[in-house]
């Protein structure tokens, strides 16, 4: 593992301006982006001093959390704590994002929904793209196709929960416009 460590270590320090050739004779493909969750305007360029290449959130409104409570979470974040609870404040933070220029993710990544929580889904979403967001992260295939359709600019990206663990799947998201 050491060896390994050192490796990585000199991969990065020989890097010259996006070339990732390294003294192994091999080339990394896709070098690591730091991609960080939020849920404070406050810590945002902090995360960015620190590194981080993008941001992405979730949101849980209180008419949401008065239903549903965080256990049906919209974003697969279970506590309120892991989550904005107001647009005011997800603008906020897009806001300092784009000062940097540093892209922000919404996280409406449940595996599903029922047909009734689909309005309010989309609502959160529009307010997020007012807000500035550059692309959704989603699971479930309908709302894909739904926000696909209202908001065809955004950028959509599969979730983690969509489960593609091969070619086919991954396919499959992309033919929705997802990355």
């Amino acid at each position: 593992i050491l060896n390994d460590m050192i490796w990585a270590e000199s991969a990065f320090i020989n890097s010259k301006q996006n070339d990732f050739r390294t003294n192994r004779g091999f080339e990394l493909m896709n070098p690591v982006k730091i991609v960080c969750p939020t849920n404070d305007a406050k810590e945002i360029e902090d995360l960015i001093k620190a590194g981080a290449e993008e941001l992405y959130f979730g949101y849980v409104s209180s008419s949401w959390a008065r239903k549903l409570s965080h256990i049906a979470s919209s974003n697969r974040r279970y506590y309120p704590e892991s989550s904005f609870n107001s647009m005011k404040d997800v603008a906020k933070a897009v806001t300092i994002a784009k000062k940097h220029g540093v892209p922000v993710s919404f996280a409406i990544n449940g595996s599903y929904y029922l047909k009734s929580q689909y309005p309010e889904l989309l609502s959160q979403i529009k307010h997020a793209v007012k807000a500035g967001i550059d692309a959704v992260i989603l699971s479930d295939i309908p709302l894909m196709l739904m926000v696909r359709k209202k908001f065809p600019k955004l950028g959509l990206i599969a979730s983690t929960c969509t489960s593609s663990f091969n070619s086919e799947s991954v396919k499959f998201y992309q033919s929705l416009g997802a990355k």
